[in-house]
């Protein structure tokens, strides 16, 4: 009788642990944001692959979807987890050479959406993990293109702090790595 009893409660508290395991990897929505919002937690508690893999089919579901500022959106994602991502198994982070990539992919669909404030700080944001993997002249590139594209006009002009000053700032890590 006891020994039933501790079965089944052992039963019940397993199925639990496993409900519990499976969403903390996977949120249990559609809603592409959710699950953005996701990925950073996955991030912070250290889960690269598990945030790399939803990354992949948010961006897929995005795709079919068309939504190009979600397309931009995701790859910065990808950016931030090549970034500041732990390593994890076969997933070497951080990658600032992937995260590059990934910030010039995300400025690309920004700029189809007419974000250039947005294009223009992913540029900068590029061209910094350039200049951190070493590439100092594709560094530079991104950077004069940040200060290119840059437009106070944009209709992202609300999307960071002072976007006033981020020409000063892109002008700034020229400075400091050699470009100017």
């Amino acid at each position: 009788m006891i020994h039933t009893i501790l079965n089944r409660i052992i039963l019940i508290m397993l199925f639990i642990s496993l409900i519990s395991c499976t969403t903390a990897v996977m949120p249990v929505t559609s809603d592409v944001r959710n699950k953005l919002q996701h990925v950073y937690r996955l991030m912070s508690d250290g889960k690269s692959l598990d945030a790399y893999k939803l990354i992949g089919e948010i961006l897929e579901v995005s795709e079919k979807a068309g939504d190009v500022l979600m397309i931009a959106h995701t790859h910065a994602v990808f950016g931030d987890l090549y970034k500041l991502g732990k390593t994890q198994d076969s997933l070497i982070l951080p990658d600032f050479k992937q995260a590059a990539l990934s910030y010039q992919k995300a400025a690309k669909n920004y700029h189809v959406a007419g974000h250039y404030i947005t294009e223009s700080m992913l540029l900068w944001t590029s061209g910094i993990m350039h200049s951190n993997a070493g590439d100092k002249d594709v560094a530079c590139d991104n950077f004069d293109n940040a200060l290119k594209v840059f437009r106070l006009d944009s209709i992202d002009k609300n999307s960071i702090k002072s976007p006033e000053m981020l020409p000063e700032r892109v002008k700034a890590e020229q400075k400091k790595i050699g470009c100017i």
